[in-house]
């Protein structure tokens, strides 16, 4: 499923084919789909719980830019806001449980003086913050501080998409800067280091999501010179699987 603007699409991928499965403008966003085949979405600050034509809201009140993510067994997770302004030093930057239902999200403020992008559960209470030049290593279970040490250097200036691959290695995808390449590069944690595996000859990247079989999908754009988007799906494959995974809700791409 693909996240637009006006609502979520099914893509039918063999076909080349897609339908409407929520038509709602205001959608941002990848969205999360659930073990029990309802899926979430971030809809204007709030996000919806989409199940056989229903739709319920389940948190919000988010402000300025928001994401969705699994977290520990498979709850969802809201990264939202930003880091310290220049102008006024504050700081709005959070990762919220979003729980089960209305009222139980649990919202954990995050120190970390970085324009962060992304985020991705790593183990535990441990989520990796993917910022401008450098991520990090947050411990909720400790404190939402994150530490100079906590740091990981990156070649990448806009890491915009990621993907915890097993405990110890994050894949993530960004424009080089000259608007007709992405390059994939691999974290490792341990080691606090990151490595160029590949770079793709496109426009930019929509989308990131993981199938759970050791594969994963981008949603690229070819377009090239021409003013209207060429949207392809290009597949990842020989990933490691983490043990836990099909358990997991899967991040699905935005268009």
């Amino acid at each position: 499923m693909v996240t637009t603007d006006h609502g979520i699409v099914e893509l039918d991928a063999r076909r080349g084919t897609t339908f409407w499965v929520l038509r709602l403008s205001g959608c941002t966003g990848a969205l999360l789909v659930l073990p029990d085949g309802s899926f979430l979405v971030l809809c204007r600050g709030v996000v919806l719980r989409c199940r056989d034509g229903n739709v319920e809201p389940l948190a919000g009140k988010f402000k300025g830019p928001t994401m969705l993510l699994a977290g520990p067994d498979g709850e969802p997770w809201v990264l939202s806001g930003t880091g310290p302004s220049f102008q006024t030093n504050v700081r709005t930057l959070a990762l919220t449980r979003v729980g089960d239902r209305a009222g139980q999200q649990h919202r954990f403020d995050i120190d970390f003086d970085a324009s962060v992008h992304a985020a991705g559960w790593w183990e535990r209470r441990r989520f990796l913050l993917a910022a401008s030049g450098h991520s990090a290593v947050v411990d909720l279970s400790r404190s939402g501080a994150v530490q100079d040490t906590d740091w990981i250097t990156s070649s990448h200036h806009y890491a915009g998409h990621m993907l915890v691959i097993d405990p110890n290695t994050v894949i993530t995808a960004s424009p080089t800067g000259s608007s007709i390449e992405v390059a994939l590069s691999f974290t490792t944690i341990a080691e606090r280091s990151t490595d160029l595996v590949a770079t793709l000859a496109i426009n930019g990247i929509s989308g990131f999501a993981s199938t759970g079989e050791g594969r994963a999908y981008l949603l690229a754009d070819v377009r090239g010179n021409d003013p209207t988007p060429a949207p392809i799906l290009i597949r990842l494959s020989g990933l490691a699987r983490r043990e836990d995974e099909p358990a997991r809700p899967r991040r699905t791409p935005r268009h």
